[in-house]
């Protein structure tokens, strides 16, 4: 009777085993079936200057959940520095030149305002010469700590350029006004 009762509660608790990495499988596949698109706020940058930018998530994306890895060109810009925007309690690593990354959780659940995440400085390089410049982008290749890369599944970006233009062009069309 004891051998028939051990077998009964290992086939249960295999069971329960099973039903419970189901569910949370299903919750993860759920949390990450949603787009999360990055933006960054508007700045004006010069040769040898720095500037800010402000990495948000848009409203109504109803995520919960980021980690991504924004990469820059160390031939273009310098990262002076990566800092939580607004309270966002975002955890930075910029440890290594040319990539940051970002790992940040709403504490009030799904978000549904503009959400600010962190905020970049950078220096654009001395040398840099006039034009526009894709300069930051995420890594497609990133996965999360231990591996687990469910996280940062459909993390997209619309970043602005950055635009050097040169001395004279008043009007910001890439042409000296005269």
């Amino acid at each position: 009777a004891a051998m028939k009762n051990k077998r009964l509660s290992v086939l249960f608790l295999s069971v329960v085993l099973i039903l419970a990495s189901l569910l949370f499988s299903i919750l993860v596949s759920a949390a990450t079936d949603s787009s999360i698109t990055i933006k960054n706020t508007k700045f004006e940058a010069d040769q040898g200057a720095t500037f800010s930018t402000t990495i948000y998530i848009e409203e109504g994306s109803g995520t919960e959940i980021l980690q991504t890895k924004l990469l820059y060109d160390i031939n273009k810009l310098t990262l002076v520095s990566a800092t939580p925007a607004d309270d966002s309690g975002a955890v930075i690593n910029a440890s290594k030149a040319g990539s940051v990354i970002i790992s940040w959780a709403s504490m009030d659940g799904p978000i549904t305002a503009k959400t600010n995440i962190v905020t970049l400085e950078f220096q654009v390089d001395e040398t840099l010469s006039e034009g526009e410049y894709d300069f930051l982008s995420i890594d497609p290749t990133f996965k999360s700590a231990g591996g687990n890369d469910e996280v940062s599944v459909g993390v997209t970006s619309d970043f602005t350029s950055l635009s050097i233009y040169g001395y004279g062009d008043v009007n910001l069309n890439h042409e000296v006004d005269t």
